[in-house]
C-alpha cells in the first residue's frame, strides 16, 4: 500500500470522525436547545399560573374589603339614624310641659331619696323646678317616713333633671342619664323597627 493511499485513508477517516462528532455536537446542541425551551415554557406557564392565582386572590381580597367598607358605611348610616332618634327623644322629653316634668321628677325623687341629700338641678330645660319643689319633695318624703331635709345645691351642667348628693356619692336622675341607661335595650328594638328588611 502506498503512502498516499494511507494518508488519504487517514484523512478520509478523520473527515468521517469529524463529521460524526459535528453531527453529534449538533444533535446534542439541539437537545439542549429543546430542553432549555421546554424548561422556559414550564417556568413561564408556572409564572402565569402563579400570576393568575395572585390576581384571583387580590381580586377576592379587594371584594372582601369593598364589602367590609360597604357594611361599615351602612352601619355608620344606621348609627347616625339611631343617634338622631335618641337625640329626638331627648329633645321631646326636654320639651315636655313643665308640670309633666315636675311630676315625673318628683316621683323619681320620692323613690330614690333618703331625705337628707343635697339636690342639684340640671341647667337644661329647668322650667319644672322652683323653690316650692324642694318643699313639696320634703313634705312627700316625711309622709313616707323619711327625714325630709333635702336642700338645694349647685346647678348640674348640661342636663335636664336632678342629682342627689350625699357623702361623696351621687345618684343621677336626668333625662340624659335615663336615656343612656336604657339605650342598649332600646337601641336593639329601635334598630329592629328602623331597619327590618
Amino acid at each position: 500500500m502506498d503512502v498516499q493511499g494511507i494518508l488519504n485513508k487517514i484523512e478520509s477517516d478523520a473527515r468521517e470522525a469529524a463529521a460524526q462528532q459535528l453531527d453529534e455536537a449538533k444533535r446534542r446542541a439541539q437537545e439542549l436547545r429543546e430542553q432549555g425551551e421546554a424548561r422556559m415554557r414550564a417556568e413561564r406557564e408556572a409564572m402565569e399560573r402563579k400570576a393568575d392565582a395572585d390576581a384571583q386572590e387580590l381580586e377576592g381580597r379587594m371584594l372582601r374589603m369593598a364589602e367590609l367598607e360597604d357594611r361599615k358605611a351602612r352601619l355608620g348610616a344606621k348609627r347616625r339614624v339611631l343617634d338622631e332618634a335618641f337625640e329626638g327623644a331627648l329633645a321631646r322629653l326636654r320639651a315636655l310641659p313643665a308640670q309633666e316634668k315636675r311630676a315625673f321628677f318628683l316621683e323619681e325623687l320620692a323613690a330614690a331619696a333618703q331625705g337628707d341629700e343635697t339636690l342639684c338641678i340640671g341647667d337644661v330645660a329647668g322650667d319644672w323646678f322652683d323653690a316650692a319643689f324642694v318643699e313639696q319633695a320634703n313634705t312627700r318624703l316625711k309622709v313616707q317616713g323619711r327625714s325630709g331635709a333635702l336642700r338645694a345645691g349647685e346647678a348640674l351642667g348640661g342636663a335636664c333633671g336632678f342629682e342627689l348628693r350625699r357623702g361623696g356619692a351621687a345618684l343621677t336622675c336626668t333625662f340624659e342619664a335615663l336615656l343612656e341607661s336604657a339605650r342598649m335595650e332600646l337601641e336593639s328594638d329601635a334598630a329592629r323597627m328602623l331597619f327590618s328588611e
